[in-house]
């Protein structure tokens, strides 16, 4: 509760909303680094999960209600532009109030509607209350200059019609929401993004140039998705005797026109192979299949879904390996000095070894010869601890992508 304004005292609106774009739809989102689920728990997700470099991995399709983008698409890059225009929107702003002392942030304050400002790395204590006064319209804008983190157990406790659509926090360095925290709003930040296991974020965690890891925890978007009108089951792909055998399954659709499959051999330029008709409207599960009969050796699919409106959205990627490339093995370990990769189960040619940073700069290159033979190549270990990913490819065609953590 809260004591009445009392008359005449005006209703704080905080500053101008923020354009979202597509980014409303990811609840989990990275322009330049890898989305992982880590640890042996359970990680939920309402919203899209993707990164438009790298990969996602560790999510389970059972537990994110919306769409895992595994490698980047359409959808990532468009996503990948929209977050850059709304970073952009935090340094048009007006400071309203600065907090001056970041580092014992929370500890029981209470926030109306204006854009704060903390200078200096910021650490939430306890909880922090963000009060809208009965105005459900109203914004919250916490910048913070540097690192942002959370006690164990921290809160951001929302009254009187504040919503976690209408706050945003702008971080300029690496976020860590603590275990068993609870977090509410956007997250915007130009640096790696980490939860705690068993913490809760109501809102979305979005980074411009860095990682997102989570371990255990609760993630879902605020209002403003719309409601897709496929409920996707399942998109897999396998090799049947030289060719490629797709299958798809939705649990309902709602005015869905048709289904595209594309294919790739490098993950980035998508060619169209087939539309296969779809149910319209159904509320019981429906299977499809589609077999590519001249695939690559190595082959990304992704299917997307087009309802009656010309609205189109796309479900996942997939890799399919054919060919001499179904027995390639690849491992890596890192030493003192250098990065041991083991390849094995390749047809013998010649190939690339490639180690990338996680904002794309290429870092090492090298020739190698693949062969079928269990081979070992040493590349050298960059000096900056970080996450980097490593590409084998091969006539311009990725046989593999891993990252290495040093």
């Amino acid at each position: 509760a809260a004591m009445p304004l009392g008359c005449g005292v005006p209703v704080l609106n905080g500053p101008a909303a923020p354009i979202v774009g597509s980014t409303v739809c990811y609840a989990l989102f990275s322009n330049s680094g890898l989305v992982t689920n880590s640890g042996a728990g359970t990680t939920t997700v309402k919203g899209d999960v993707g990164t438009n470099f790298g990969t996602t991995a560790g999510y389970e399709p059972a537990n994110v209600n919306g769409t895992i983008h595994s490698v980047p698409d359409a959808s990532t890059q468009t996503a990948e532009d929209d977050l850059l225009a709304f970073d952009s929107y935090f340094g048009g702003l007006v400071t309203d109030i600065e907090l001056l002392y970041p580092a014992a942030f929370g500890d029981g304050l209470v926030l109306t509607p204006h854009t704060y400002i903390m200078n200096g790395t910021t650490t939430l204590t306890g909880t922090v209350t963000l009060n809208a006064q009965d105005n459900p319209n109203a914004i919250f804008v916490i910048k913070v200059n540097g690192p942002f983190s959370t006690i164990a157990s921290a809160k951001v406790l929302l009254i009187n019609g504040a919503l976690a659509k209408n706050v945003f926090w702008k971080v300029t360095g690496a976020v860590d929401i603590s275990t068993l925290s609870e977090f509410k709003g956007t997250i915007v930040s130009n640096a790696a993004i980490n939860f705690g296991a068993g913490s809760v974020l109501e809102g979305r965690a979005l980074t411009t140039n860095g990682a997102v890891n989570t371990n255990s925890v609760t993630v879902a978007v605020t209002d403003g998705c719309a409601s897709l009108p496929v409920s996707w089951i399942y998109f897999n792909g396998k090799d049947v005797q030289g060719n490629v055998k797709l299958e798809w399954a939705t649990a309902s659709e709602t005015n869905n026109n048709f289904f595209v499959i594309e294919r790739s051999n490098d993950g980035a330029k998508f060619e169209i192979l087939s539309k296969i008709a779809a149910k319209g409207t159904s509320t019981v599960e429906s299977k499809y299949s589609f077999t590519d009969v001249q695939p690559y050796d190595v082959n990304y699919y992704r299917v997307s879904q087009t309802d009656f409106n010309g609205k189109k959205d796309y479900f996942r990627t997939i890799t399919v390996r054919t060919g001499f490339v179904t027995g390639f093995r690849v491992t890596h370990y890192v030493g003192e000095n250098n990065i041991s990769v083991q390849v094995a189960g390749a047809q013998a040619g010649s190939a690339s070894l490639e180690l990338y940073s996680i904002t794309g700069q290429k870092i090492v290159a090298q020739k190698i010869a693949l062969t079928k033979e269990k081979t070992i190549y040493k590349i050298q270990k960059p000096s900056q601890k970080g996450t980097y990913v490593l590409y084998i490819s091969k006539q311009g065609k990725k046989l593999y992508a891993g990252k290495v953590v040093l």
